[in-house]
């Protein structure tokens, strides 16, 4: 989640942003360290506003792309700043936040203002007059706010904290990563579980990571990288509809992949299933599924995919999806993932 803390200069942001941070184990930016690490740098002071919100904004997508919580200390004065905070989220495929910071108390702000210190380095505070004076756009979207004229620091926080909780009440998310050499089935096995799940009436989502891959990036992006924005990308789209629970099919290679999938779903469980099959089972299966300019390849590809997937042993488990009905396959997968009660 990206969490952002707007408003005026004095309100008491970040005191409150650092303490929920702090609270949370997440990434604190202040958009006043890092302005002035700009202003002792080589770049003029005209700008250094825009450079300081452009270097908080890449800081909070890398961060948030490992499945770190971000939490964002800045004036954000303007639609512009909102906006991109928004993009930052939608990039990362997690839930923006908005909190805008006040103190409704004239008097209480105009003390705060001019008797404040700084603990950075360097940094000039705005004078009364300047706070007042800077350009500061009405809201046009949803955020919670917080007055701190009627709260203490530790009230502030927790009515954040517990506006993020209402927010994020859901099922704890659960992902089912089914992995396996081509040819073993995985798709297929997952299409049935999904079906036995429809019947059974729980929410769900599936995903085939092959699917997510269908493209040539030139050297603009890695395939990997592509693969892992789609997905984080699909599924805030899927959780903001209410589903926490996931299939996804994927060939895990190695321990990396596996964290990547972590990183990009955020679940509270994860289990890893292995489809297997015989060796001629999955190389017939290609040969018929894949007929066209690369079907050797691919068939070659099978016994060295499956030599990768043994030495990486990723699996909580594994099933056999060979010479057995699929329903009866993908019946045991969801069992044995704890998804389902046996018969």
């Amino acid at each position: 989640m990206l969490i952002v803390f707007s408003g005026r200069s004095g309100t008491g942001k970040t005191t409150i942003a650092r303490a929920l941070a702090t609270e949370i184990d997440a990434v604190y930016l202040r958009i006043d360290s890092i302005e002035q690490a700009i202003r002792e740098s080589a770049i003029g002071n005209s700008s250094v506003e825009d450079a300081g919100y452009r270097a908080a904004y890449a800081i909070a997508l890398d961060n948030l792309r490992i499945g770190r919580t971000v939490v964002a200390d800045c004036v954000n004065p303007i639609a512009l700043t909102r906006d991109a905070w928004r993009d930052v989220a939608r990039h990362a495929g997690v839930d923006l936040f908005d909190v805008e910071v006040m103190c409704s108390d004239a008097s209480e702000h105009h003390r705060r203002v001019t008797t404040r210190t700084t603990d950075v380095t360097g940094l000039r505070l705005p004078t009364w007059a300047e706070v007042v004076a800077r350009e500061y756009h009405e809201w046009n979207c949803d955020r919670l706010v917080v007055d701190t004229a009627q709260l203490t620091p530790e009230q502030t926080v927790g009515t954040v904290r517990a506006a993020i909780a209402t927010r994020s009440h859901h099922a704890p998310v659960r992902l089912l990563v089914l992995t396996g050499s081509m040819g073993a089935g995985k798709t297929t096995v997952m299409a049935e579980a999904s079906d036995i799940l429809t019947a059974h009436g729980v929410v769900h989502a599936c995903i085939d990571v092959d699917q997510l891959s269908l493209a040539h990036a030139g050297e603009a992006k890695t395939v990997d990288d592509l693969v892992y924005d789609n997905l984080r990308s699909l599924w805030h789209n899927f959780t903001a509809t209410g589903v926490s629970s996931l299939l996804l099919a994927s060939a895990l290679e190695n321990r990396s992949a596996l964290d990547r999938l972590r990183a990009a779903i955020q679940p509270q469980s994860l289990t890893v299933c292995r489809v297997r099959a015989s060796p001629s089972t999955m190389e017939d299966r290609v040969r018929t599924r894949d007929p066209g300019m690369l079907q050797d390849q691919l068939v070659a590809r099978v016994s060295m995919l499956d030599a990768i997937l043994d030495a990486a042993a990723l699996e909580d488990f594994a099933i056999t999806n060979d010479g057995r009905a699929v329903t009866d396959v993908a019946h045991e997968l969801l069992v044995r993932a704890g998804w389902l009660a046996r018969k």
